[in-house]
């Protein structure tokens, strides 16, 4: 029996379903991130301003292009499952920190561009899970040291440029793995000595650039005349820079015995103090307590000393506190960013600090906490929040802050806030919860229950909507009182999980997590979707 036009028709409806819907699987699995383009397994995000690495690159992205922008860090799980990704360009960005662990999954990668960055520190065993790189560009930072492991795992890399650095110091066996090197660039760095034996290991080696640094020629370096002399193609121009008589001298050019020490000839030790434990320039350090207070900083200082336990940034211009931008620091009890341009936050930028007692991030712009922005911190006692604009809170924002003492969110741009949101606050002393514009409808209820029962509330919230109840103090209203009509629900009882306000698309109905653009004859998906 054949099927009527009614089923024929809904079996068309039915296919052009499921054909959109394995459309939009595909975009969610491959999607591409805001702002950059994406073809085949090519993604191109150069110079669209991210301050960090974006979120949602393809899964099966073999290159991706992230260079001209203005990442500053780059933490553990930037790259998390691209396991294809073979070449990564990162070059003329702001980056000081790469964490241990940032290239964990890239297994395939094979060309990896880092030049034009302000890297100071390179952390042993970074490349470690990376066996095929082949090309590794470090040029034109701020490095000032090669460990003994900062290169170990890439035995198959044949060009590494560390040119135009601040490096002093390159530590033994710092190169003794890279048997297949071809290209070797040290030129235009602060070197004055070369641990002995540090190319012997190279025999493929057919570019090295040694010139423009500051050798010094005693006996302990004797032995790169006699290398060189052995290889009159390699690392041409190097010349002596001290001591003054041989200053200007081509090393292979001088002979050994002119190579002498005024003091007992014992091998120096070739292990590069800690560049970490360092001091903003601009800043002062004493007492492990670091203070950068009005230096017009635009962004968090790297390196700094590790046994740190106060930070003080506030009245300054950073707007972007990027992932990790504290994990070094494990000691620290107290971060004050008061009175910056604070708008963006990573989640993870407070990651591991379960010491920090004190928390001050009032006087910023900050428009909502990320999902997991305080997790881990169980010893915080102080969280000021005042004079952001903050606009929702998450139901467990809070989840690991049973030792808080004071929280203050006045002057924010709160409606609503949803109930046991400070159920895990058990030492909670003082609450200011004033001059946001409360919406005192259903939703809010338990909150004039709590704050009769918990009489901690200091500053004097009060509702601003509805009309009824406008300017009345919360703890004195009446439960009665809290009625939802219409909008007013809508608008406050999904606050827990941050959805209230979503912007919907033109002539669509929004109603919690549902987007509803049915008989509007449209003829491709609506843009700017809802984020939830």
């Amino acid at each position: 029996m054949l099927p009527n036009v009614h089923e024929k028709w809904t079996a068309y409806h039915w296919g052009i379903w499921v054909l959109m819907c394995g459309l939009l699987c595909a975009a969610v699995v491959n999607g591409c991130p805001h702002k950059c383009s994406c073809s085949g397994s090519h993604v191109d995000c150069q110079g669209q301003g991210f301050r960090t690495v974006p979120k949602g690159i393809p899964r099966n992205a073999e290159r991706l292009d992230l260079d001209r922008n203005n990442i500053t860090r780059i933490s553990k799980v930037d790259f998390s499952g691209i396991k294809n990704l073979r070449v990564l360009h990162l070059e003329d960005n702001q980056i000081t920190v790469i964490e241990r662990g940032a290239f964990q999954d890239l297994k395939q990668l094979e060309r990896l561009r880092l030049n034009r960055n302000k890297l100071q520190v390179l952390p042993e065993l970074l490349f470690q899970s990376t066996p095929k790189l082949g090309r590794l560009d470090l040029s034109e930072n701020q490095i000032q040291a090669v460990p003994r492991k900062a290169f170990r795992g890439i035995t198959t890399v044949k060009n590494l440029q560390l040119d135009s650095n601040h490096i002093s110091c390159i530590e033994d066996g710092a190169f003794r793995a890279l048997r297949d090197l071809e290209i070797l660039t040290l030129n235009n760095n602060n070197i004055t000595l070369i641990p002995l034996s540090s190319f012997n290991h190279m025999p493929k080696l057919r570019t090295l650039r040694l010139h423009s640094n500051n050798l010094h020629c005693d006996c302990h370096l004797s032995w790169l005349s006699d290398w060189l002399r052995q290889r009159r193609g390699l690392a041409l121009f190097t010349q002596c820079m001290a001591p003054a008589n041989m200053r200007g001298l081509n090393i292979p050019d001088v002979q050994k015995k002119d190579f002498t020490c005024t003091g007992p000839a014992q091998a120096k030790p070739h292990t590069c103090i800690p560049q970490a434990s360092v001091c903003p320039a601009s800043c002062t350090c004493n007492n492990n307590i670091v203070d950068c207070r009005r230096k017009g900083l635009t962004e968090i200082p790297a390196n700094l000393p590790e046994g740190i336990v106060e930070i003080r940034l506030e009245q300054n211009l950073i707007k972007n506190i990027p992932a990790g931008a504290f994990s070094p620091y494990k000691k620290l009890k107290r971060i004050d960013l008061s009175k910056n341009q604070v708008s963006d936050i990573a989640a993870d930028a407070f990651t591991g600090l379960r010491s920090l007692t004190s928390l001050v991030l009032y006087g910023n712009k900050i428009a909502e906490i990320p999902k997991g922005l305080f997790d881990g911190l169980v010893s915080l006692q102080l969280l000021l929040l005042n004079a952001n604009k903050i606009n929702c809170l998450r139901v467990n924002t809070f989840q690991d802050q049973q030792s808080l003492s004071l929280l203050s969110l006045y002057d924010n741009k709160l409606q609503t806030i949803s109930k046991g949101l400070f159920a895990p606050l058990r030492s909670i002393k003082t609450l200011h919860l004033a001059q946001n514009p409360f919406m005192c409808d259903c939703h809010l209820k338990w909150l004039a229950d709590y704050l009769f029962d918990n009489p901690i509330e200091t500053s004097g919230a009060r509702c601003s909507h509805p009309r009824r109840l406008a300017n009345k103090r919360i703890s004195q209203v009446k439960g009665k009182k809290f009625r939802c009509t219409g909008t007013e629900d809508y608008r406050s009882r999904l606050s827990g999980e941050c959805f209230q306000d979503l912007v919907c698309p033109e002539k669509c109905r929004c109603e919690g997590t549902v987007v509803d653009c049915s008989n509007l004859k449209l003829t491709k998906l609506p843009p700017h979707l809802p984020e939830h």
